[in-house]
């Protein structure tokens, strides 16, 4: 792999000694980010970070948000706009709190220039407020010296926005770091709960110097905020205090509308009280997320083959080993599962606290996959499905592409299908049963007919029309083996090799798998419900040659098991 001769056995320094000049040119700033480093804050003397101005009604008080204990995605791309809304100027972090508010403070993030938005080291801003998710007791925790940060931050004039949870056991409430960081400024979470209209939230114990601002109906305080040297500490109960849901605008009605008002008009009330201890900070806008796990990223990294991942120095040293042993293996897995052109940059992993999913950055280079799961089982199949995103299959002999296929070239059905055969290779459990579960669209036959794929599957598809495909991928799989999916990657770009622009119909699709499996599938496709432009396609033109295509006989009923079958030779029939 060309890439991994690049980066293998780099060992990276925060600022490499030949990174030290103001400015780098752009052929330096390439080199850099494809050798997997992180560019120095000195490139803040002539490029900026890519976001936005400061909106019209900016208040200077920055706020930053902490998802180093739980990175969620309402966090990381919906409430930051409401906060915005309200003239608050918002960054958050998965960098441990100390490395961003401590002294010598250094924040990894991407940085605008003409070679792409790689990353760079930058000397974070001071901020007015910090807030703070308690996470889970099975998550990154507190470090000391991050509470001893937030201590000094909140004595200096700084808020502290607290979001409290409920601690399970009387153990786990006297050993979790959140309550060691409560009981700093003289608070606890007790191991009982209260009903409220958002869920059952934390019943808080506190000592001298709190003002209770919501109690619940046994008198457990649920609410509280108090003064602390020049700052101040607001404890809240859940988020839905300070962010309204996310709501689609075809969905709102009055009702939900004016409950976003009254939740935006508290989160102002109650962000403007806990700054009120230091002046508004102001300057450059920070950092943002642009769909990726930013505007703050993990400060430690790993340099693996083909990938540099970013992890806090609090992740749980289980997980850093999965990605050490278990990633650069799928990596290779998947590769060999469906050849394609690997990129010359290495891959920007980022290690995420919590449990729920991951993203994928590809039209800004470095590319970025973040992953957020507490367990190697989640790690890998999330990783498998984001890499997949980016791999296109087989090129033609000019090493191109072809069309793109009706069914969006590497989009979620394509991503979905490698990651559940990377889940059914490592985990034994997902071995004895159809790709994805993709036999439960037989469930329901009269909606499985009914789901015309020329008709609905449109903009990237949707959850059924997604499963109903693997359904169709696993019976190919059954019946012809695993290297016909290569195979139809690599027909459709060889036939379409002079219009690599070219949107293909189903029609043209279905003529491409045809030609890959040597049998003609159009009778097949007819028979699930999908309208097509011909009843048969009995002959086809490929490679200057003739061919002959019979009907191809594939029976509507369950699919077999997971194909972990190697590929053979994809450019010869099967």
């Amino acid at each position: 792999m060309q890439r991994t001769s690049i980066i293998l056995g780099v060992v990276l320094a925060i600022f490499a000694p030949s990174l030290h000049a103001a400015e780098l040119s752009p052929e330096q700033i390439t080199a850099t980010w494809k050798a997997g480093q992180t560019l120095p804050k000195t490139i803040f003397d002539t490029h900026q970070l890519p976001s936005a101005r400061p909106s019209n009604n900016d208040t200077g008080i920055n706020v930053l948000i902490d998802l180093n204990r739980e990175c969620r995605f309402v966090w990381l791309w919906d409430y930051q706009g409401q906060f915005a809304r309200n003239g608050f100027r918002i960054a958050s972090t998965q960098a441990t709190l100390d490395t961003i508010l401590g002294d010598n403070s250094l924040a990894r993030v991407r940085v605008q220039t003409d070679c792409g938005e790689p990353f760079a080291w930058w000397t974070p801003q001071e901020f007015n407020v910090v807030i703070v998710q308690a996470g889970n007791p099975q998550h990154q925790q507190f470090l000391p010296e991050e509470i001893e940060t937030l201590k000094q931050f909140v004595e200096n004039g700084g808020g502290l926005v607290v979001i409290t949870a409920v601690p399970q056991t009387e153990e786990i409430a006297n050993t979790w770091s959140f309550n060691t960081l409560l009981a700093t400024f003289g608070a606890k979470a007790l191991p009982r709960s209260y009903q409220t209209e958002s869920g059952r939230v934390a019943v808080l114990q506190l000592g001298e110097g709190w003002t209770t601002l919501r109690e619940g109906s046994e008198r457990g305080v649920l609410r509280a905020q108090r003064e602390y040297g020049k700052g101040r500490v607001l404890l809240l109960e859940h988020e839905s205090v300070l962010c309204a849901p996310n709501i689609s605008r075809d969905q709102h009605t009055s009702e939900t509308r004016q409950a976003e008002r009254e939740t935006l008009e508290r989160q102002a009330e109650l962000i403007h009280w806990a700054a009120l201890g230091k002046e508004p900070v102001g300057g450059p806008v920070l950092p943002q997320t642009r769909w990726g796990g930013g505007g703050i990223y993990p400060d430690q990294e790993l340099v693996l083959p083909g990938l540099v991942a970013y992890y806090a120095k609090n992740q749980i040293p289980e997980l850093i080993q999965v990605v050490k042993e278990d990633i650069p293996e799928a990596y290779k897995l998947l590769y060999a599962w469906l050849p394609s052109n690997e990129p010359d940059e290495p891959m920007m992993f980022v290690l995420s606290a919590g449990a729920g999913g991951g993203w994928a950055v590809n039209i800004r280079l470095p590319r970025e996959v973040g992953i957020i799961s507490d367990d190697r089982y989640g790690i890998i199949e999330i990783f498998a499905h984001e890499q997949a995103h980016t791999m296109r299959g087989p090129t033609n002999a000019q090493g191109g592409y072809g069309a793109r296929p009706a069914h969006d070239l590497s989009g979620e059905a394509h991503a979905g299908w490698f990651q559940g055969k990377a889940r059914a290779y490592y985990f034994e459990r997902d071995r004895e049963r159809s790709n994805r579960n993709c036999n439960s669209v037989l469930n329901d036959m009269d909606r499985f007919m009914a789901y015309d794929f020329a008709e609905h599957y449109g903009n990237g598809g949707d959850n059924f029309g997604w499963t109903k495909l693997w359904w169709v991928w696993q019976k190919l799989d059954d019946k012809y083996g695993s290297t016909w999916y290569p195979r139809w990657y690599w027909v459709r770009a060889t036939r379409w090799a002079e219009q690599p622009n070219h949107q293909q119909t189903w029609d043209e699709t279905i003529e491409d798998m045809s030609i890959a499996v040597g049998e003609d599938l159009f009778p097949f496709f007819r028979s699930i419900g999908t309208t097509l432009g011909k009843d048969r396609f009995a002959e086809a033109e490929f490679r200057g040659g003739r061919m002959a295509l019979p009907i191809a006989e594939i029976e509507i009923a369950p699919g077999g098991n997971v194909n972990l079958d190697p590929i053979g030779d994809y450019t010869q029939p099967l």
